[in-house]
């Protein structure tokens, strides 16, 4: 949670600095995703048995919702109709999941999250391939964003899928998943804040 508050306050302050408008609209996402965890964490301290289904899948649906409007504004025809085609699934998906457990997040509904997120990067990689520019591709801050969203995604599928077998069988397992996916998410919001020195190091211009 510390690196997350690091990269959100560290999107302020380039915000401040009157940046590219989506360097500012990364900003809202970091920021709300920082005040989830503190808002939950709170919420744990002050009453452990404190569910928290409803604010998480009402965050989950909030960030691919996000993350579609600001890698899915491809110029192919075909990536935009796949990557609208994913967000529409996943939008049913998880209504359904949320409708049937509100208060738990679903092993269905965190698959289907993930797949979203990767589905999504790879219409946003593949149609910057098909579209090569003058600019190198690591020096775009979408790269990175689309990149920590892939990684992300690929391992919180590898940890949620065994996720019940560990509990079942060796709880010293599950803690350690944890422990290790708790790196996962300092290294996922590493790329955000690399994505932000994009940002900061561009002078004019918009990318795609």
């Amino acid at each position: 949670m510390s690196f997350l508050f690091f990269t959100a306050v560290y999107s302020l302050y380039l915000g401040l600095q009157k940046t590219f408008k989506q360097q500012n609209f990364l900003a809202v996402y970091l920021c709300v995703s920082f005040l989830v965890e503190i808002f939950v964490y709170l919420k744990v301290m002050l009453n452990p048995s404190y569910e928290d289904g409803v604010i998480y899948q009402s965050y989950i649906i909030f960030s691919t919702a996000f993350m579609f409007l600001y890698l899915v504004n491809n110029k192919i025809p075909n990536l935009r109709i796949l990557g609208i085609t994913s967000f529409v699934i996943f939008l049913l998906c998880s209504s359904f999941f949320f409708y049937k457990s509100p208060y738990q997040i679903s092993q269905s509904m965190g698959v289907t999250f993930s797949l979203c997120y990767i589905f999504l990067s790879l219409v946003w990689l593949f149609g910057k391939l098909r579209t090569p520019g003058r600019e190198n591709i690591l020096k775009n801050p979408k790269f990175w964003v689309a990149s920590g969203l892939m990684f992300w995604g690929v391992f919180f599928i590898l940890r949620i899928i065994p996720r019940r077998l560990f509990k079942d069988l060796d709880d010293d397992l599950l803690i350690l998943s944890q422990s290790f996916f708790n790196i996962i998410n300092i290294f996922f919001y590493l790329l955000f804040f690399i994505a932000l020195l994009k940002y900061k190091n561009r002078e004019n211009g918009r990318i795609r």
